[in-house]
């Protein structure tokens, strides 16, 4: 528990702070994304880590999250929750994050104690087998869930398709899909008078 509270707050304290350094205000929704960043980037080696290793490993992957929202930005791919950045990116650095910081005192208390020395992290005295295997695992991961996604789209896209028409798209899928606003005290005209108005910065 204590590694898992750790990472999770690193990586929102990381995030908070770059994001405030490079946009120059402080942003709520960066600091809740870094701590789901850190707490899945801590949780491969959750039972290994030593608490000063969990730190780093959340510090970060809250500035992996932010680099990674703004790549889907840049390349105008849609993720509104910003789960990939969080999931995806996070759960990637876990991985491999593990051969470097996980511990022999961890490893041998959650595994094996025969094989402490060998597969802790490289940080920790491992040989750095743990390190390949996790890449090794990382790769095998992407070409399995990567093949399986593609066949899902191309199915999904020759038989219902994958895209709303035009006209749902700008209405929106609150409206066009289920009937009203999620947030309608957020749409400009829809305010009443004393209905407070959110602001960031």
């Amino acid at each position: 528990m204590t590694v898992t509270v750790i990472g999770g707050a690193s990586g929102g304290i990381s995030s908070l702070l770059v994001n405030q350094r490079l946009c120059g205000y402080w942003d709520t929704g960066s600091a809740l994304n870094g701590i789901l960043a850190g707490l899945v980037s801590v949780t491969a080696g959750a039972a290994t880590y030593e608490p000063e290793g969990a730190f780093v490993v959340g510090l970060i992957g809250g500035v992996l999250y932010l680099f990674a929202s703004a790549l889907l930005l840049k390349f105008h791919l849609d993720d509104v929750v910003n789960a990939v950045p969080v999931h995806l990116f996070g759960g990637m650095w876990g991985l491999v994050a593990a051969g470097f910081f996980a511990s022999k005192f961890g490893y041998a208390a959650a595994y094996s104690e025969d094989r402490s020395g060998t597969c802790a992290g490289i940080l920790y005295g491992g040989n750095g087998s743990s390190l390949g295997a996790s890449i090794v695992f990382l790769m095998a991961v992407v070409a399995w869930v990567g093949f399986l996604t593609l066949l899902l789209f191309v199915v999904t896209k020759l038989t219902i398709g994958i895209r709303i028409s035009k006209e749902q798209e700008m209405a929106g899928m609150d409206v066009s899909k289920h009937g009203g606003q999620t947030y309608p005290e957020l749409q400009p005209g829809l305010r009443g008078p004393d209905t407070p108005v959110l602001s960031v910065g």
